[in-house]
């Protein structure tokens, strides 16, 4: 097992608003909460903290300010630029099991795509229980199984890692799946005739003429 990385925490001052302020010079946002304590604000180089997620791992030794075992539990992205905007890190005890969500990542090649399937991934993560050094960061799935149109990995199908257990979704569930493409076709709706909504060719075009009474001309 490779060793747990390290990341240096600040405490933070710096709250609401101001925090875009730390953003542009290369510091992001960091709140610590759980094991029942209050949340604790700190921040961390943006580069430091890129160096650690590189790493792909789950579990996080924090240095500075504050010296503990913490779990990236949660890291904000923005929609547009794709940087980060804050890390929620979660407070662990490595002698007692914690649940965790972790992303399936889909490998290799599924054959049914090729019979005009779209590979379909209905759950992309699912829910973990396992001591905090033994979560992994992503699970992989392969879909080479996958060989014609319906079939489909159900959630007890996944090969999990050694200590961790599944909580959701249920093992009968299915994750992936080969759907069958279907073209989208527009339907018209058939318009009745009706000869008498219709005006004639011969008529259309011509005032109607006054009608004259012959016994008020006169």
């Amino acid at each position: 097992m490779e060793a747990t990385p390290t990341i240096t925490l600040k405490k933070r001052t710096v709250l609401g608003k101001g925090v875009h302020a730390l953003r542009s010079q290369g510091i992001i946002p960091v709140v610590c909460y759980g094991l029942k304590k209050e949340a604790q604000n700190f921040q961390v180089d943006s580069r430091e903290l890129a160096r650690v997620i590189k790493k792909s791992s789950v579990l996080i030794q924090t240095e500075g300010d504050i010296s503990s075992k913490v779990l990236m539990h949660a890291v904000d992205y923005d929609p547009v630029q794709g940087t980060i905007r804050h890390v929620d890190f979660l407070f662990v005890d490595t002698t007692h099991a914690v649940e965790h969500h972790v992303p399936l990542m889909p490998v290799g090649e599924a054959p049914g795509v090729k019979l005009g399937g779209i590979l379909t991934i209905i759950h992309s993560e699912i829910l973990i229980k396992a001591l905090p050094q033994h979560i992994p960061s992503h699970i992989d799935v392969s879909v080479e199984s996958l060989t014609e149109l319906n079939s489909h990995i159900l959630a007890g199908d996944i090969t999990l890692p050694t200590g961790v257990e599944l909580v959701e979704p249920e093992k009968s569930e299915v994750v992936i799946s080969i759907v069958p493409h279907v073209e989208e076709s527009i339907e018209e709706t058939p318009v009745a005739f009706d000869p008498e909504k219709i005006e004639s060719s011969s008529t259309k075009g011509k005032k109607e003429e006054p009608v004259i009474d012959d016994e008020a001309s006169k």
